[in-house]
């Protein structure tokens, strides 16, 4: 497990801890981060992504499953930089201008974006539609 701190959205410093697992049949990683102490019910926030080319990987699930403890937390802001410095990749946001095999941004995930790009950590790209880790 690999330790980190997130500032959430109150200014409050939070610990926890995540864990990477590689889907050794496809270019796939999923990242479960815990709280710090963990949770009883033993739920977890989850980042997946998919290598889409050399250099970049694409984020293809991004979700809290509606768990106080992880909404608001500010680990979307942590892990993005955090996979590609793990991955040696860039991070990048699925598009939707065709949303098709399930390949699609959600609104809650744009906000994630967005407020990177606001803060400097990430660029849109209009024509693609799609947010590239800065």
């Amino acid at each position: 497990m690999n330790k980190f701190n997130c500032i959430d959205k109150h200014g409050h410093t939070r610990e926890f801890n995540y864990s990477v697992d590689k889907d050794l049949s496809q270019d796939k990683w999923t990242f479960r981060v815990y709280n710090i102490p963990p949770l009883q019910s033993g739920d977890f926030f989850e980042i997946s992504v998919e290598q889409i080319n050399n250099q970049e990987v694409r984020i293809i699930m991004m979700n809290n499953y509606g768990i106080p403890e992880y909404s608001g937390a500010g680990i979307s802001d942590y892990m993005i930089p955090e996979i590609s410095q793990v991955l040696g990749a860039v991070v990048v946001s699925s598009s939707n201008l065709h949303p098709s095999g399930g390949v699609y941004r959600t609104p809650d995930a744009t906000k994630v974006w967005e407020r990177l790009k606001a803060n400097g950590k990430a660029v849109y790209d209009s024509k693609n539609d799609v947010y590239k880790q800065a």
